[in-house]
């Protein structure tokens, strides 16, 4: 009888309850989407990170990473080979990858460029990372250059540059007509932008370094969960040397999206509120219309705390079918950019790319998303009715009668 009573009563006034019900359908679809958005923007960049520049494990010499804006190749990582095998012994299915940076020039005859140099086998760089068509094609001076790099010159495939920079020995070595093999493409701008990769064989002749030597060794695992494990591993077994994990390594990037997780938040609850004084606002006028008839049920015996219920039912059905359709509006748009993806236009390096973005975000719904939605808009109408619905109990039954209260 309860919910009857309140189902009529809802319907009653259809104006006010399509109010109260779009407010929260907003507010509860805003919430689905925003956190949708954040989550796959946050999911994206660190797969970005992972897949062009990173990896899941980062080995490198003690006290490098407080220097590695300035690429030392004197600090060379020992027993580079050793631990590659390490790992890849113990923890079947991981892949690993020896490589040296190092500052350089890149230049056409005419103007020249700081850009980061990499030397590494090409075949199993290629298998760690996604950053375009690495194939090596044989012998002869040949490089790969960031897309960012090549258009700032308007270097294609094909064209030659010429690289300086120093060797081990502290130096200064260079070599002309190197060509370019292939453009890397990783929307990972210190990829795109900065960086020149050079196959072992051109690169330790330019550095005059011999075979083998690296300043890092990169891991790739099957189960990215296992970095930690393999960190500590590898910092136990082999002295004087720092793993850093993708977790470690990409932290600022969840810091700044957690300020924008922050921003959408508070844009949501400030819907919520407005959806909440709507409540409010309903269950008073509505108890205020019908005081007569509440005092009339309250005569005829009724509990005050029924009356409370009502009321609070009629709200907690507007809220539950516009919470649900905001929900599942709001989980079609994030799942539709789930699949499909919001295009970003690339953005130059002078523009102040420092955060790697992808040209395509892709949203990250989840189920349970959907669900707290649901409950967070059905709660903050529960909670906005519950007081005028007290208030309205408390009417004395002879008074309302008598049209007075």
């Amino acid at each position: 009888m309860i919910v009857r009573l309140a189902l009529r009563n809802a319907l009653r006034n259809r104006r006010r309850s399509l109010f109260t019900l779009l407010s929260l359908l907003i507010g509860v679809g805003l919430l689905v989407i925003s956190q949708s958005f954040v989550d796959g923007i946050e999911r994206t960049l660190v797969a970005n990170e992972i897949d062009s520049e990173h990896s899941h494990v980062r080995i490198v010499p003690q006290g490098y990473l407080e220097e590695e804006d300035y690429y030392p190749i004197d600090r060379p990582l020992p027993n580079a080979a050793q631990i590659a095998t390490f790992v890849m012994e113990r923890f079947p299915g991981a892949f690993a990858l020896s490589r040296m940076g190092f500052r350089a020039e890149v230049g056409d005859g005419q103007k020249t460029l700081r850009v980061r140099g990499m030397t590494a086998n090409i075949t199993e760089y290629a298998k760690m990372f996604r950053v375009g068509d690495l194939a090596d094609i044989g012998n002869g001076q040949r490089c790969f250059v960031g897309s960012g790099i090549a258009g700032a010159f308007g270097w294609t495939k094909g064209d030659t540059l010429e690289i300086q920079t120093k060797t081990i020995h502290g130096t200064l070595n260079s070599a002309k007509s190197i060509q370019i093999v292939e453009l890397l493409r990783s929307s990972h701008p210190l990829v795109d932008d900065f960086t020149v990769l050079l196959p072992n064989d051109v690169g330790q002749t330019l550095l005059d370094s011999p075979e083998g030597r690296a300043t890092e060794v990169l891991v790739r695992l099957p189960n990215p969960d296992d970095a930690e494990q393999v960190a500590a591993l590898v910092q136990n077994t082999f002295p004087g040397v720092v793993a850093q994990t993708w977790r470690q390594k990409t932290q600022y990037l969840i810091d700044i999206n957690n300020l924008r997780r922050g921003a959408f938040q508070i844009i949501v609850m400030i819907i919520l509120l407005i959806s909440a004084a709507g409540v409010a606002n309903t269950t008073l006028m509505s108890a205020f219309e019908r005081t007569t008839e509440i005092g009339t049920m309250l005569a005829l015996g009724m509990r005050r705390g029924t009356v409370v219920w009502l009321l609070v039912t009629e709200t907690l059905m507007i809220a539950l079918v516009g919470s649900a359709v905001g929900a599942g509006l709001g989980s079609v748009v994030s799942g539709w950019f789930t699949t499909v993806g919001i295009e970003f236009p690339e953005i130059p390096v002078e523009a102040g790319a420092a955060i790697p973005m992808p040209p395509l975000l892709y949203f990250a719904w989840r189920p349970e998303i959907t669900i707290f939605a649901v409950g967070l808009g059905v709660t903050v109408a529960f909670i906005a009715a519950l007081w005028p619905a007290l208030r309205s109990s408390r009417v004395d039954p002879i008074t309302a009668l008598r049209g007075e209260a």
